[in-house]
């Protein structure tokens, strides 16, 4: 059985790094 867990996510930067981050969640289906 799969593991579920809800947590708040929040990307602090719109520099190259947290961009890609913002990518990497969104492919993963999370909100952030």
């Amino acid at each position: 059985m799969a593991r579920t867990f809800d947590t708040t996510c929040c990307i602090v930067g719109g520099g190259p790094a947290g961009m890609m981050l913002g990518v990497l969640l969104a492919r993963a289906g999370i909100k952030a």
